[in-house]
């Protein structure tokens, strides 16, 4: 389902985000339904932003070795 994908999205960019500098105040449980659908699109530009954040870190790293990732 779309909501157990973006709980499995938040995990991965938990523990990923230090890389990339994400936030760290996804601790929060989601609250009400009906708020959540407001924010999902929010939510998933957010976790965009964090991926492409993740992406650019780990291109600066693999640069450094001296490898290309694309």
């Amino acid at each position: 389902s779309d909501k157990q994908h973006t709980t499995r999205l938040n995990h991965f960019f938990f523990h990923v985000g230090k890389c990339g500098g994400g936030r760290e105040e996804d601790e929060e449980e989601e609250e009400e339904e009906e708020e959540q659908k407001e924010d999902s699109d929010k939510e998933k530009r957010r976790l965009v932003e964090m991926a492409n954040r993740l992406l650019i870190c780990r291109r600066d790293k693999i640069s450094k070795l001296g490898t290309q990732v694309f």
